[in-house]
């Protein structure tokens, strides 16, 4: 969600709701626990070494989506504010394990961009750029069209280069 209070424009993502880090940590649970069970246990030193490799690759595979989802559990959601009067952007990440804040000035960011990224249910749909800093960069995609979009992109560049007016969104 992207607001603008006089010279500020602050984005908030939204962090994932809780039963869906719950369902997601017990996906990761069982992948990393409940799925190689069986390999460990009907291994043992008579297996041929072929049959080593399959367990060993199965229990790496599934460990490592297990790992995925672990991370899927616990991302913390990012909040971006952009504050034209001081020159400077504070990002805030904030979730169940890693609260951070880091501050930028304006001056470091790279100009936003739109792009239409495609979907196969409600067609394609914008996402607004923002290069961050060190080359990362924060997507945001809550936008109901390319226009609102573009509106966004304008008042972002022009308090990125120093202009404070604003840009009607209608």
């Amino acid at each position: 969600m992207l607001t603008q209070d006089a010279e500020t424009i602050v984005y908030r993502e939204k962090p994932l709701p809780l039963l869906l880090r719950l369902f997601a940590l017990l996906l990761a649970v069982g992948l990393v626990t409940v799925v190689p069970a069986p390999f460990v246990i009907h291994a043992d030193w008579t297996t041929p070494s072929s049959m080593w490799l399959l367990a060993i690759l199965c229990i790496g595979f599934s460990a490592s989506v297990g790992i995925a989802f672990a991370v899927i559990a616990l991302v913390s959601a990012t909040e971006l504010r952009l504050d034209g009067r001081s020159g400077t952007a504070t990002r805030v990440l904030r979730g169940p394990i890693v609260n951070r804040s880091d501050d930028y000035r304006l001056a470091e960011f790279g100009m936003p961009v739109v792009t239409m990224r495609e979907s196969s249910d409600d067609g394609p749909f914008p996402i607004l750029n923002l290069p961050l800093p060190g080359g990362r960069k924060v997507q945001m995609a809550c936008f109901a069209d390319r226009a609102e979009a573009e509106c966004w992109r304008d008042r972002i560049a022009m308090l990125l280069s120093g202009g404070v007016g604003q840009v009607d969104i209608g």
